[in-house]
């Protein structure tokens, strides 16, 4: 996608996928911080409670869980139509599964790659129509936390 028509000046918006922890609430606040509008998605509402009062109609909150197609698109066009456009999609998966190869459930690495899978694949499929008819966009794809096996299953970031 180019960047025809895009004034660098023009506050960015943004689309994240997992705004409530990790690198996409690192990007959320980092984005608000520069004066640019977040359309700021969590499985939980809630946790985008504290994002909203200190950035106020900055911040668009809306609640997704990512494995649902249907409902990644539902709501990529909710922000899309409440802020006009959308110029950096960026899809946060929640976890991935790591540890010692032999150690590791074949069932949970499954369950772990389906998910962020699916929720990347669905908010890029949402995107792209709307990044196409705009002549521009970026998309970032990335995961913040990590499952180790060999720790019992605790978060690293």
């Amino acid at each position: 996608m180019s960047n025809q028509g895009f004034n660098v000046a023009t506050p960015k918006i943004w689309f994240i996928t997992g705004a409530a922890f990790g690198f996409g609430r690192i990007w959320a606040e980092s984005a608000l911080q520069c004066g640019d509008k977040v359309i700021a998605t969590a499985a939980n509402l809630d946790d985008l409670d504290d994002l909203v009062a200190r950035f106020g109609e900055a911040v668009l909150p809306l609640q997704l869980n990512g494995t649902r197609q249907d409902r990644v698109f539902k709501v990529f066009t909710e922000g899309h139509r409440h802020f006009g456009r959308i110029d950096v999609v960026l899809c946060s998966t929640d976890h991935t599964y790591q540890g010692v190869i032999d150690a590791l459930e074949l069932r949970l690495v499954r369950s772990s790659l389906s998910g962020s899978l699916r929720c990347a694949v669905s908010v890029l499929q949402s995107a792209l129509p709307y990044l196409k008819q705009q002549g521009h966009g970026q998309i970032l794809t990335l995961s913040s936390i990590s499952v180790d096996a060999r720790r019992q299953n605790r978060y690293l970031l």
